[in-house]
């Protein structure tokens, strides 16, 4: 795949090699950044698997730092290959040592809105069937269509109410701080000031849930394919973009949940924190990440220097399209004694 920044190679049935080295979120990160290994993983995985295969779950530990001076080599196991799923692992390695591994489960059943188109078609032709019988003296108790479709049904988590203002929330700066990664951000006030969520405070940490806004900015290649609509080539592309906005920012965010007052949450990093393992749960078809995006997330369980947080991410039309859930180890340096509990 011929895609600029996270594009691979295919070089056998079992190996891919990345193009070009992934890139750090910043210089004095250890590692590049997560959401790209994330990313080029789902790459690999829908390459590996064929047309009409899409993610819909990906479980991820990263081994050890992956640097920006190499690109990687992928090996992929295909573990299973059905009609509607497949099933593949990855090795991903640097100069002959595996960095990050990855799980990755595809299907070809994605798409919330064609399971309802397909549901019509059929009450369509039942409800011709079951008109036809009223007007007929046959009987035949062996016609598959003579049985109603089953009414495709979905439900999701809420929403947070001060994510759901659109055209308020449309009009906050962008904030371009981690274009390296080209990841675009917009924080709610919420976000970044305390005295607006007082009401928290009432709350038990694991309950309090807070989210921003964020957008995947494509290069020029990547664009290019976007632009093909459900090609296979825009599809999988589409899938790379959520996987990098998938690792986000959320645990340097945890000061936020911790109502920490001690520190602007203006700034990004307060602490030392890196991902040990992350899983995401694609939804459904629906969603473009070039869009502005809504991610929401709250921390269950903290202990041990290890944070579990969940997140939720929604598409334009507000619609839950993503879960995640990321194991990270923190090392807070005694900010946690100002944490409200």
């Amino acid at each position: 795949m011929m895609v600029d920044s996270l594009g691979v190679e295919k070089i056998d049935e079992s190996t891919y090699r990345g193009l070009k080295p992934l890139c750090k979120p910043d210089r004095a990160a250890r590692g590049v950044y997560g959401g790209n290994l994330v990313g080029q993983a789902l790459m690999v995985a829908m390459a590996s698997a064929g047309e009409g295969f899409e993610p819909h779950s990906l479980h991820a530990y990263f081994v050890k730092a992956t640097t920006d001076k190499s690109p990687l080599e992928w090996k992929v196991e295909q573990v299973s290959n059905g009609k509607t799923f497949a099933n593949r692992h990855l090795q991903a390695t640097q100069d002959g040592k595996i960095t990050f591994l990855a799980s990755v489960s595809l299907t070809k059943v994605n798409d919330f809105s064609k399971s309802v188109k397909e549901y019509e078609e059929k009450m369509e032709k039942y409800n011709k069937l079951q008109n036809a019988s009223s007007t007929s003296d046959d009987d035949n108790d062996d016609n598959d269509d003579d049985v109603e479709p089953s009414k495709p049904i979905q439900f999701q988590t809420p929403l947070l109410k001060w994510l759901q203002n659109s055209p308020k929330l449309e009009n906050l700066p962008t904030d371009k701080r981690f274009g390296v990664i080209k990841t675009d951000f917009k924080f709610p006030v919420e976000m970044v000031d305390l005295t607006a969520t007082i009401e928290e405070e009432l709350q038990n940490v694991t309950d309090r849930k807070v989210g921003f806004l964020l957008r995947w900015t494509p290069d020029e290649e990547q664009t290019r394919l976007l632009a093909n609509g459900d090609s296979p080539g825009a599809t999988m592309i589409k899938y790379v973009g959520l996987g990098v906005l998938s690792d986000s920012i959320f645990l340097t965010r945890l000061a936020r949940i911790l109502r920490v007052e001690t520190v602007d949450l203006n700034h990004l990093v307060h602490y030392y924190s890196t991902s040990l393992d992350h899983v995401v749960y694609f939804h459904d078809h629906d969603f473009d990440p070039t869009q502005w995006m809504k991610f929401q997330f709250k921390a269950t369980r903290f202990g041990n220097r290890r944070v579990v947080l969940e997140a939720e991410i929604f598409n334009h039309k507000n619609v839950h399209v993503a879960t995640i859930v990321q194991e990270g180890l923190v090392y807070f340096n005694g900010l946690e004694k100002y944490a409200k509990l």
